[in-house]
């Protein structure tokens, strides 16, 4: 009885303190597997093939966390508690009675049968719950239009209601489900406005078989009720509204932790280097610290009126889809207003208008929060709380506006960083290439020199310069040229080891140092380096080949004395007929 009096208790918590499974509570409650179905329903989750026919798959879906807020909404008004009680109760011993059936008859899936025998009344629970309260829509037919109902549900409840005109159901759930309904009233649970049961329900049944369902009907509707540890003697007597109201909460949901520990914790992404752990820390804090049930963060695409939804925290494992929306005129005029005022602001349905973001997300209300640090503005963060039917509070806006905004400006420091980051890349790389230049090589070679002298470890460098590269400009043209430096630095990056760094230093000149290198490795590197490159100049059909100077780094030396020996080295491989490396060493 969680979703029409979720906060009332018969008969204490659960043993040892346990919280109960989620296909438990929705297997106990009509109302609670309605609004879960609903949940499945708006088009953010976008679930694709048929809706979940049987209360495990929908419990799989949502996920524990998401039914717990759902069975945490307020009661809604109720016109007859007595009716309310004698309808759940018919629609228990219904589901029941239909499971085994299905189980003993063989003649319709039995966790099938008993989801659609429990929701098989749903005229009878929109007649007895207000729609005022918002917990329910008016009219069956906004359920069956706009919601994920499965079909053994729709033709279940169509047939129960409407009935048959004589003619038996085609559909094998249904059948089971009408002949559920009228073993649930032969065995002493009545609808409450009728007690009467259709002709011709239990024909097709086995004597044998209705003779035992209605033996153990009670039994085993004690047995579920069991699972959520309320007793069958005590729900035959329905409690009156000051009995309701005077029951302790048995699922209450435990109340957020201080709001003070979310700001502490979402300072500490100050320090952060990416932006994904600044926007996950707050979808999740929106929900923890604000006790709100779903958060996402939304931002327009370019100049155009479209949103895309970023990211979303809802406490189930359904992952957003149909991401991209266009929101409604008056939703972006309002979106305008809220990064105008730079605060959060109450979305609210307006009957008089269209509501495409509301709608995208099955929300009634939700507060937008802008998402600016500094001159930068994000996005929004959309909050709501459909799960437990509760409308933003005001006293919310200020929280939400300081959570986002430490959020915000951790956001802005991580961008400010990758562009300064970026910056020093840029300035030390090649563009052409992607390898460093000149600068940053002689930059890395001093460091590399005074690294390889405090550990005494060897360091050799590689000076090399393609052959015959102007020829080659003037006659293949400059373009041609700047393919055959991009795939020499290819080339480089492809033969050369994880701590290898090569440089590009001049037009058609690399450097390559290598740390805690000998010089009998490096000229293995060499021999490598200067055979793939003619192997690809034939590739390219181009006479391309390169010629290297290999040296070492010796005591005394300094960066213009090993460059010039490496130099030196290089002009002995062009004098010996290029295409090929030459050794300076002791």
């Amino acid at each position: 009885m969680l979703g029409f009096l979720p906060r009332h208790a018969w008969a204490g918590p659960a043993p040892g303190g346990k919280r109960l499974e989620a296909k438990q509570l929705l297997a106990s409650d009509p109302l609670l597997t309605l609004r879960a179905i609903e949940r499945i329903s708006v088009p953010v989750v976008g679930l694709s093939g048929e809706a979940p026919a049987n209360l495990n798959a929908l419990a799989l879906i949502l996920g524990k966390p998401a039914i717990d807020r759902i069975s945490a909404a307020p009661s809604p008004a109720v016109r007859s508690v007595e009716a309310l009680f004698r309808l759940w109760l018919h629609s228990l011993a219904a589901a029941v009675a239909g499971r085994r059936l299905a189980e003993w008859t063989g003649i319709a899936d039995p966790q099938e049968a008993y989801m659609a025998a429990l929701l098989h009344d749903l005229p009878a629970w929109s007649a007895l719950c207000s729609a005022a309260t918002g917990t329910l829509p008016p009219g069956i037919l906004h359920w069956t239009r706009n919601w994920r109902m499965p079909e053994s549900v729709q033709y279940s409840w169509q047939a129960c209601t409407f009935g048959l005109d004589g003619e038996p159901p085609e559909d094998p759930t249904t059948r089971c489900v009408m002949a559920a309904e009228a073993i649930a009233i032969l065995a002493g649970y009545p609808h409450p406005h009728s007690e009467g049961i259709e002709g011709g329900l239990l024909d097709d049944i086995p004597d044998e078989v209705t003779r035992r369902l209605l033996e153990t009907c009670d039994r085993e509707l004690e047995t579920q009720l069991s699972r959520i540890h309320l007793p069958l003697p005590a729900l035959r007597c329905p409690p009156t509204e000051d009995r309701l109201r005077a029951l302790e909460d048995r699922d209450r949901i435990p109340p957020p932790p201080p709001f003070e520990e979310g700001i502490v914790r979402c300072l500490d992404l100050g320090a952060s280097d990416r932006i994904r752990p600044v926007l996950t820390t707050l979808l999740a804090a929106s929900c923890l610290y604000l006790d709100y049930d779903r958060s996402f963060f939304i931002q327009w695409i370019g100049k155009s009126r479209r949103l895309l939804i970023r990211s979303t925290f809802d406490r189930t494992a359904i992952r957003a889809d149909r991401r991209i929306f266009v929101p409604s005129d008056h939703e972006a005029e309002f979106l305008g207003r809220v990064v105008g005022a730079g605060q959060p602001m109450v979305l609210e349905r307006d009957p008089s208008k269209p509501h495409a973001l509301l709608d995208h997300f099955g929300s009634k209300a939700c507060l937008v929060v802008p998402l600016s640090g500094g001159s930068i503005f994000h996005g929004f963060l959309i909050l709501d709380q459909e799960y437990s039917q509760r409308s933003p509070r005001p006293e919310d806006i200020l929280r939400a506006q300081a959570l986002a905004g430490v959020c915000a400006q951790a956001w802005t420091s991580v961008l400010l960083r990758r562009n300064e980051n970026r910056s020093k890349r840029q300035a030390q790389t090649d563009p052409l290439t992607g390898l460093f230049n000149r600068r940053a090589a002689i930059s890395l070679l001093e460091r590399e020199i005074k690294r390889s002298e405090r550990n005494r470890k060897p360091m050799a460098v590689l000076m090399l310069d393609l052959d015959h590269f102007k020829d080659m400009n003037d006659t293949y043209g400059h373009l041609a040229g700047d393919r055959i430096l991009k795939k020499v630095g290819a080339i480089l990056r492809s033969s050369l080891r994880g701590g290898d760094i090569p440089c590009r230093i001049g037009g058609e000149e690399f450097l390559v140092l290598q740390p805690e290198t000998t010089v009998d490795e490096s000229s293995l590197v060499a021999t490598r380096i200067f055979t793939a490159v003619e192997q690809a100049g034939q590739a390219m059909q181009m006479p391309i080949t390169i010629s290297i100077g290999v040296t070492d780094l010796r005591p005394e030396d300094t960066i213009d004395t090993l460059l010039a020996r490496a130099d030196n080295a290089l002009y002995a491989s062009k004098e010996l007929g290029r295409n090929r490396f030459s050794v300076d060493a002791d």
